[in-house]
């Protein structure tokens, strides 16, 4: 998970005082994915240390996906969102979902990127899905074996559906050979 923002909540942590002298705010509120997911827990590590350090509360919002993420960041009701590539990729390029006329390209930046213990992204297939395709095991089982197979469409989340839309491109496939199931987001089955 990229967190966004977040070299800015560092460098606040590490002295109690802004550069010009000013006192840091008392509570900070971001966004992030919701319990349970490496961002959610990262964000917590981070404002016990941003309490322990400098007294400053942060305050976790969850979110199931790139546009609750975001969209908040957008209206200024959090300074920050510890976010992926839709939230900062995409909303600053103004595309995917990020591109509809009511967002255009946001100014955001990416301050700091940590990718949550994560090796990177990846598509999981359920052992029946290698049965059905011949392949016990899931041995040999290649995105092309994914043809009339379930594939995951998270709702609001354009990288990961990007990513799964380049993983089926590599096996010669588009979302119309695959049975997209939709999500609303991380989480949620």
């Amino acid at each position: 998970m990229h967190l966004f923002k977040l070299a800015a909540v560092i460098s606040i942590a590490s002295s109690a005082v802004f550069a010009d002298g000013h006192d840091l705010p008392k509570q900070l509120t971001w966004t992030a994915y919701g319990t349970g997911s490496a961002s959610y827990n990262q964000s917590v590590a981070i404002g016990a240390a941003l309490q322990a350090t400098s007294g400053v509360n942060l305050r976790v919002l969850p979110g199931k996906n790139d546009i609750a993420r975001t969209e908040p960041l957008r209206q200024g009701k959090v300074q920050f969102s510890a976010n992926g590539v839709g939230g900062s990729f995409m909303a600053q390029e103004g595309v995917f979902q990020f591109g509809a006329e009511s967002w255009g390209p946001q100014p955001v930046r990416v301050l700091a990127a940590n990718n949550g213990g994560t090796v990177g992204l990846s598509l999981a297939v359920a052992a029946e899905a290698c049965e059905k395709a011949g392949k016990p095991g899931c041995e040999g089982f290649t995105y092309a074996d994914l043809k009339g197979m379930r594939v995951a469409w998270v709702k609001g989340a354009p990288a990961l559906n990007v990513n799964n839309g380049a993983y089926l491109a590599y096996g010669g496939l588009t979302w119309d050979d695959v049975e997209k199931v939709e999500f609303g987001g991380f989480g949620c089955g």
